[in-house]
């Protein structure tokens, strides 16, 4: 079946074929569907999710505006339900309405792909201007910055990217340094990269209570000390290891959690936890035996991280974005890069990821353990290069990215 599924995408006479099916439906739509200038539809995570910045800008334009036309557009009925109960516009994309949406509107807003807001790439109207304000942007190469990608990549997958950047009217960034790495991934010219910082970041600076709830609910405690625990995926490649250390017992990180009252919540790449049941296993059995200590968070309760992060006193992770992200607190923050060597080899780095390390490289569990003494103790050894990294790349510390994206939305539709 996957040898099929890969001939389908490399293949370019059925590549062909189904370009031609797609653009016939969609041009004939086109001619009979009147576009409204006012209409901005939006999507996430391949239409399956309510959240991130898409979801951010979406609430903001509802808010504040009167006069744009906001749909949300998704291939979850539960989304769709969620968001009906809520009284906010929404279609389902699959749907005769959501079609229609689709066709109608001068712009579409999407943190991932095409599939936010479409079942199909290829299926997007050509009139159709795209703001993809993507999910983060981490110091790992992706796209086109990644060493032959051409090569790597299926045909249909560089074809509906092709067609995709085509559109774009524009992406957002949080500094210049940030829209030179993007625009190397990117490629659709220095030009369309605006500085506004990512809309969810709006909610770093807002306290959730919904976030102190359930953080006081585990063991109905409140504690003095919050520890985040959150690596990248790594494409499905490799398992993701956590605690990587040959002389880790998760008994003496336990004691010193509890002596300290303090709680590390460990938060894998949701699908880490579907494809390696081994390490879900793991970090299960890991809760278990430190009856809550160490507790994982699978995604469940909180799909939008960015509320977590104002009650986090410091953050473990490798080479993900949300380290990024977590500059904007200036809290404490090392790093567990076990497998540098690999991941340099299979994706490459943006910028010097080890010159620019904004906090302690763990390489032991003792060494883990020493900073956690820090942490507890209040020592900031990294404090200075942190706040270096941070001004590189973040030109807003704010909590107005949304409102600064909704302008550019609003420039495009009174042009």
């Amino acid at each position: 079946m996957r040898a099929i599924y890969y001939f389908v995408l490399n293949n370019k006479y059925v590549l062909v074929v189904i370009t031609a099916i797609y653009t016939f439906l969609s041009r004939t739509l086109e001619y009979f569907i009147r576009q409204d200038n006012k209409l901005v539809v939006f999507g996430c995570k391949n239409g399956f999710w309510y959240g991130d910045n898409s979801k951010l800008v979406f609430e903001y334009l509802i808010s504040h505006s009167d006069k744009i036309k906001c749909c949300w557009l998704t291939n979850s009925i539960k989304v769709y339900k969620q968001l009906k109960v809520d009284n906010l516009p929404v279609a389902l994309t699959w749907s005769f309405n959501g079609v229609k949406k689709l066709f109608q509107a001068k712009i579409g807003v999407y943190s991932n792909t095409l599939r936010d807001i479409s079942f199909e790439p290829l299926f997007v109207p050509r009139k159709l201007k795209l703001i993809p304000l993507r999910h983060g942007k981490s110091v790992k190469r992706v796209l086109y910055a990644v060493k032959d990608f051409k090569n790597k990549e299926n045909l249909y997958r560089l074809f509906t990217l092709e067609k995709e950047y085509s559109q774009v009217a524009f992406t957002i960034s949080t500094s210049p340094l940030v829209s030179e790495m993007t625009e190397e991934c990117m490629q659709i010219g220095i030009e369309k990269h605006k500085v506004t910082g990512y809309p969810r970041y709006d909610q770093i600076f807002k306290e959730s209570r919904e976030s102190k709830e359930w953080i006081s609910s585990l063991n109905n405690k409140k504690y003095d000390h919050i520890i985040l625990y959150a690596p990248t995926w790594r494409n499905g490649l490799k398992e993701t290891k956590f605690f990587p250390f040959s002389d880790f017992i998760p008994e003496e990180l336990i004691d010193l959690l509890k002596i300290n009252n303090a709680i590390m919540i460990v938060r894998p790449h949701v699908n880490d936890l579907i494809i390696f049941p081994e390490t879900k296993k793991f970090l299960e059995n890991l809760e278990l035996i430190s009856k809550g200590r160490i507790c994982l968070d699978s995604h469940n309760r909180f799909p939008d991280l960015y509320e977590l992060l104002p009650d986090i006193s410091a953050l473990f992770s490798d080479y993900s974005s949300i380290y990024h992200d977590f500059l904007l607190l200036n809290r404490p923050m090392f790093f567990i890069p076990y497998d540098y060597d690999w991941f340099n080899g299979q994706f490459g780095f943006l910028y010097n990821y080890k010159e620019k390390l904004p906090g302690g490289e763990i390489i032991s569990a003792q060494s883990m353990m020493l900073f956690l003494n820090d942490v507890f103790d209040g020592k900031d050894m990294f404090k200075q290069k942190r706040e270096q990294l941070r001004d590189e790349i973040h030109t807003y510390r704010d909590s107005n990215s949304s409102q600064r994206v909704a302008s550019g939305i609003e420039d495009i539709l009174y042009s």
